[in-house]
């Protein structure tokens, strides 16, 4: 984890980019996110003050407002690129069972080649183009930009057997507890 925090501080001094580093606030014990790497290291065997920073870091992220600038495709890229192990594609929200080309899909963003460019990736990264959400809708569903909806419409292929399978058994909540016994009531 250090490792991955000291080369995010390393990129963002390389690239000029500064932290927008919220209040401390008594939740953290007053603490604020590293600037800089010598800080990083002042705190990299502190076990407690790593889960922190972690905290600090995944707040200012998931917590802050919306940002005109999102979708963004460098973002998209380099999650992409160097979250891979980390990330799967087709996770769902908890909210509506919506995959990331769902939520991109529904975008109205004015800038539609970059919804596009992020759309390509996704597909890329192995998007299923046919998952559905928690309303039976796809991202092609989802869609209201007239061009989202012309290259998911190109990127269909009739769906792969395991993809019906699996349409069914979500429509229709047959799930294993219907079909096999628990362990022990065999009887």
């Amino acid at each position: 984890m250090v490792d991955l925090l000291r080369y995010s501080l390393v990129q963002r001094t390389k690239l000029s980019i500064p932290k927008q580093v919220a209040q401390p606030i008594i939740a953290y014990d007053f603490h604020k996110e590293c600037q800089s790497v010598d800080e990083l290291e002042q705190i990299k065997y502190n076990h407690e003050r790593l889960m922190i920073e972690a905290l600090l870091i995944r707040e200012r992220i998931l917590f802050s407002r919306n940002d005109p600038r999102i979708p963004n495709v460098s973002a998209v890229k380099l999650l992409l690129a160097y979250g891979k192990r980390w990330i799967d594609v087709d996770d769902l929200d908890e909210d509506r069972g919506d995959t990331a080309l769902h939520i991109i899909s529904r975008s109205t963003s004015s800038n539609s080649q970059d919804l596009l460019t992020i759309i390509e990736m996704l597909l890329n990264a192995g998007a299923h183009i046919d998952f559905i959400n928690y309303y039976g809708r796809t991202p092609l569903d989802e869609a209201v930009n007239s061009d989202v909806q012309m290259l998911l419409q190109s990127k269909q292929t009739p769906p792969r057997l395991k993809c019906l399978c699996a349409r069914l058994i979500r429509n229709y909540q047959m799930f294993n507890n219907y079909f096999w016994p628990e362990h022990g009531s065999y009887e």
